[in-house]
């Protein structure tokens, strides 16, 4: 079984070392719940941290069309108003995008990239590498109509006693901070008129609030702008799988990779055994190839030293050659290179009457008419006759002849 340890980190952790904490079975139900430093962190499989307080801003910006490489770079520069510092300096989570005209409206979660260095090193140096990494803006809850459905949406106060956030919408979160329900209230007093204007065009039918176990608003003189519903309790562990992972990008954990690289090993390795296989078989074949060459080539020359005894074999092929058609002159036989044997094998071939031949130094030149030539250098080769064609004339002349004049 695997259990994780999520735990709440406000603005002020490490400098203030505790913590809310909650332990999670595998189905994400609580099994033990509070708040202590690290060193009273109970044991987990895994940690994953949330992040509360203001050290995120949820944002959404105009970008204009462009491939998903230049994204980054085109969410830096359309943040550059809306932020005090350096876009370069913050670690930007796109959460969301949707067509609006030529445009598209892009949700990003900010979060500085010194901030997220320091939360990495610290938790590496608890032995309690961060698995995970999300935002409470996106994790508190939200109400909104069905789809399709006309009625104005919800608006969802989610809080406790350290302060909450107000969902005006799936995609938009504002975080406040009080210490207490009169100062809740207060609070609310001030910011429900300003988002109501922001949301002049469809304003929500009602404030729902959803509290922690003990938390409650105190009540005012004056009565908010919106009427209050009473929601289900608020549990700040619960929706973490609603949010972005920031931990991406350069920030994105080591086991995050290991566990990609442990679903590729079984394919890895059965591609590398099937390679390893068929180099195996293709350099086996190459020896049984070569084997069988060297048996040949052996064989040769025994039958060279048989019929040519105490004769240094330099090309045993041409040599044999060379000595056969002194054999055939020397009984009264035509040897290849004879005009009537040339002209034989050209006739054998299917070539058509010459018009004119030479015979000159066991060479046949013949001339063809126009075209005539084409297709008879291959169909000679059949009856151990080399020819080349030139135009409308054709020489011929015998294979082995032409091994016997180029060897030495």
């Amino acid at each position: 079984m695997t259990h994780r340890l999520l735990v709440l980190l406000d603005d002020h952790w490490p400098r203030d070392p505790a913590a809310d904490w909650v332990l999670l079975d595998p189905a994400g139900r609580p099994l033990q719940q509070g708040r202590s430093a690290p060193a009273h962190w109970p044991a987990a499989d895994r940690t994953d941290a949330l992040l509360g307080g203001s050290q995120c801003l949820w944002l959404e910006v105009d970008l204009p069309p462009g491939p998903r490489r230049e994204q980054p770079r085109l969410l830096a520069y359309a943040l550059e108003e809306h932020l005090i510092g350096d876009a370069d300096a913050q670690h930007l989570t796109p959460t969301h995008s949707r067509a609006e005209g030529e445009l598209r409206r892009t949700g990003v979660v900010v979060l500085a990239r010194s901030r997220l260095k320091q939360l990495i090193a610290q938790f590496d140096s608890l032995s309690r590498p961060l698995a995970s990494l999300r935002s409470q803006l996106q994790t508190a809850a939200t109400s909104v109509p069905a789809s399709g459905s006309a009625s104005p949406p919800r608006w969802v106060l989610a809080g406790d006693a350290h302060g909450g956030i107000l969902r005006t919408g799936p995609d938009r979160a504002l975080r406040t901070e009080w210490r207490n329900g009169a100062e809740a209230r207060d609070c609310l007093e001030h910011l429900l008129p300003t988002a109501l204007a922001l949301h002049a065009a469809m304003p929500p039918e009602a404030l729902e609030l959803r509290l922690a176990p003990g938390f409650s608003l105190a009540d005012g003189p004056r009565p908010l702008p919106l009427p209050l519903v009473a929601g289900p309790a608020w549990h700040w562990w619960e929706s973490y799988e609603h949010g972005s992972e920031l931990l991406h990008g350069d920030f994105a954990p080591r086991k995050r990779y290991a566990r990609h690289w442990q679903a590729l090993r079984l394919p890895v390795a059965l591609a590398g055994l099937a390679l390893s296989v068929f180099l195996i078989a293709g350099l086996a074949h190459i020896l049984l190839q070569r084997h069988a060459l060297n048996e040949l080539e052996a064989r040769s020359l025994a039958l060279f030293q048989q019929a040519l005894p105490g004769t240094p074999a330099v090309s045993p092929a041409a040599q044999l050659a060379r000595v056969l058609e002194r054999e055939r002159a020397s009984r009264g036989q035509l040897a290849s290179d004879d005009l009537l044997g040339l002209l034989h094998g050209y006739f054998l071939a299917g070539g058509p009457a010459p018009q004119a031949l030479d015979y000159a130094a066991g060479k046949l030149v013949l001339e063809l008419p126009a075209e005539a030539a084409a297709g008879l250098p291959g169909r000679l080769a059949l009856y151990g006759l080399q020819a080349s064609a030139q135009q409308n004339h054709l020489t011929i002349m015998p294979m082995a002849a032409q091994l016997a004049t180029t060897t030495p």
